[in-house]
């Protein structure tokens, strides 16, 4: 059975009712509630947090004491970076003491211990300062000393 064209119909959908006023009751108690005249938005967020109260799907809430935030100081912070830095110079180093001529990422990762993403990140770390070169060979990227070959 097929649909002949001139027996489809549009189906008009009808415009969104405007919404029903609040009962006084209702309205002063989330006034209260609020501390201002409720939004259309306030009260969906209310509507949906009984629901999900009733289905049982509103979060456990923790019991007992607040979980403590931690405040970093600038001074904290300062070392905390200025530690990464120096980790990720060692890195570096570590990278460059290994490497003995042209190579791929995947063997520098292989000699060194290093994941492949922490050598990339090494490597254009290295590559920005200009201590080492890079150039591509049968589609493969060859990291290189910058001064192994003057």
């Amino acid at each position: 059975m097929s649909i002949d064209p001139y027996a489809v119909r549009t189906v008009k959908t009808p415009n969104v009712m405007p919404p029903k006023p609040l009962s006084d009751t209702y309205r002063d108690k989330t006034i209260e509630r609020l501390g201002r005249a409720p939004t259309m938005a306030d009260l969906a967020t209310l509507e949906n947090a009984a629901l999900r109260r009733v289905m049982g799907t509103e979060p456990q809430r923790c019991v007992g004491k607040e979980p403590q935030r931690r405040v970093i100081g600038d001074a904290t912070r300062a070392a905390m970076s200025a530690a990464k830095k120096a980790e990720g110079e060692a890195t570096v180093k570590r990278i460059l003491s290994l490497m003995r001529g042209p190579m791929t990422l995947a063997e520098v990762a292989a000699g060194t211990g290093i994941t492949q993403s922490g050598v990339r990140a090494a490597l254009d770390r290295a590559w920005t300062c200009g201590m080492v070169t890079k150039r591509m060979h049968k589609g493969k990227i060859l990291w290189e000393v910058a001064n192994a070959n003057p």
